[in-house]
C-alpha cells in the first residue's frame, strides 16, 4: 500500500562505501525545499557496508534514510539500483526526488522516470517552490536561464549538478527484492 507523504527524496551517490559530496549538496537543497513544503527529507542509500554513512546523512539534514546495505549493491548496476528505487518509490510516492548530475545520476534518473512514467528535468541549477506550491526548475540556456514549471504537483525529479551548499533521526533498513 502506497503512502504519499509529499516527502523530498535524495538518491545518495556513493563509491567504495563513501557517500560522494554531491549527495550532501543535494540534501542541503532538499532541506530548503522540504522546509518550504513543511515536509521531510528522505535519502535512499544503496551500497555494501554503508551503514556507517548514516550519521553523516543525518548531520547534513536527512530526516529519514532508506538503506539497502547488501553485497548486491557493492558496485553500481543500473538494473538492480533502478528496481530497488522503483520499488521504494511505488510504496512511498515522494513528491520530489533529487539525483546528482554524476555518471550514476545521469544514467539512473531517466531509467527511473521511464519506469515510473513521470517527468524529468536535467541540468537544473536552481530549484524553488513557487507561490502555488509547485516546483520551479531553472536550467541554463543561451543568454540566461529557462524556468520549467510543471503544473502537476506530483513527482518532480531533477538531476542536479554540483551547485548547492551542504534533526530528527529515522532510519529503515529495507529488504530489496531482485
Amino acid at each position: 500500500m502506497a503512502s504519499n507523504e509529499n516527502v523530498v527524496w535524495v538518491v545518495a551517490d556513493q563509491q567504495e562505501c563513501n557517500v560522494l559530496p554531491v549527495t550532501f549538496q543535494l540534501i542541503g537543497q532538499a532541506r530548503k525545499l522540504a522546509d518550504e513544503l513543511k515536509t521531510r527529507v528522505a535519502v535512499i542509500l544503496l551500497g555494501n557496508q554503508v551503514q556507517r554513512q548514516a550519521d553523516r546523512l543525518f548531520a547534513a539534514g536527512a530526516d529519514r534514510i532508506y538503506m539497502g546495505d547488501d553485497s548486491q549493491f557493492a558496485d553500481y548496476q543500473a538494473g538492480s539500483y533502478t528496481e530497488a528505487i522503483v520499488d521504494l518509490t511505488q510504496k512511498h510516492q515522494p513528491q520530489i526526488m533529487l539525483l546528482g548530475s554524476t555518471p550514476v545520476g545521469r544514467e539512473l534518473a531517466p531509467l527511473l522516470a521511464a519506469k515510473l512514467q513521470t517527468g524529468l528535468t536535467a541540468h537544473c541549477i536552481e530549484l524553488a517552490i513557487n507561490a502555488d506550491g509547485i516546483l520551479d526548475q531553472k536550467i541554463p540556456a543561451y543568454g540566461g536561464l529557462i524556468t520549467i514549471v510543471c503544473p502537476e504537483k506530483d513527482r518532480k525529479w531533477p538531476p542536479l549538478p554540483r551547485v548547492f551548499s551542504q534533526r530528527r533521526r529515522w532510519m529503515k533498513r529495507v529488504k530489496v527484492k531482485l
